[in-house]
Parts: structure tokens; sequence; C-alpha cells
């Protein structure tokens, strides 16, 4: 009777050791599953990162472009001013001079109705419709 027990005692820890030797082995089988996984995680943040890293210079060269081209911007709307002034100036000064040969030519014409901002319609000087 002490044999059977014993032998009883012998096949169930027998079985414990199975059970736990699958256990084990499925144990492995999930972390090495789990490492393979984390391998190819870290991986891909990796990546990610570089590819991160890399939006974040083109993102830090398209906005100092975009400023480039802002102060050009700023620096064409000046010169378009200054050459509407310019412009102007040159308009005002030759009409001037026109005024001047007008009075050499014609010394007793009375040009004080004449005005750079009028113009002549059917005979007659009117303000310009700006």
């Amino acid at each position: 009777m002490l044999m059977d027990q014993f032998s009883l005692q012998s096949t169930q820890k027998s079985l414990d050791l199975e059970q736990r030797d699958r256990a084990l082995a499925l144990s492995k089988t999930e972390t090495s599953r789990l490492t393979n996984e984390v391998a190819e995680l870290t991986t891909q943040v990796k990546k990610s990162d570089e590819l991160l890293a890399d939006l974040q210079n083109q993102l830090k060269a398209l906005e100092a472009e975009k400023e480039s081209w802002a102060l050009k911007e700023k620096d064409f709307l000046h010169n378009s001013e200054l050459l509407k002034d310019q412009i102007g100036s040159s308009l005002n000064m030759g009409f001037q001079l026109a005024l001047e040969q007008v009075r050499v030519i014609y010394p007793d014409a009375d040009l004080s109705p004449a005005d750079i901002s009028k113009t002549v319609v059917d005979g007659q000087l009117v303000d310009i419709d700006d």
C-alpha cells in the first residue's frame, strides 16, 4: 500500500513536472514573441523619431524660407511705393515743364486753370475721377 501511495505520488509529481514544463515552454514562447514584438516596436519608434526629426528640420527650413519671402514681399511693396512716388513726381515735373514751354511760346496765355488733376472733356477742363 505504501508502494502504491509512493507510486501515485511519483506519478502526480511527474504530471506536475510535465505541466510545469509545458507552462515554461509556453512562457518561453510568449517571452520570445513579446521580445520580438518589442524589438519591432522599438525599430518603428526609432524610424518614427527619425521621420519626426526630418519633418521638424523641413519645417524649420520652410519657416526660414517663408520669412525670407515675407521680407522680399515687404521690400517689393516698399519699392513699389517708392516707384509710385517717383512716377508721380516725374508726371508732375513733366506737366510743369510743359506749362513752362507753353508760357514761353504764348507768354500772354492765362494758364492758371491748368492743373495736373484735370482733363479735357468736350473742350472743357474737368476734374479727373479717381
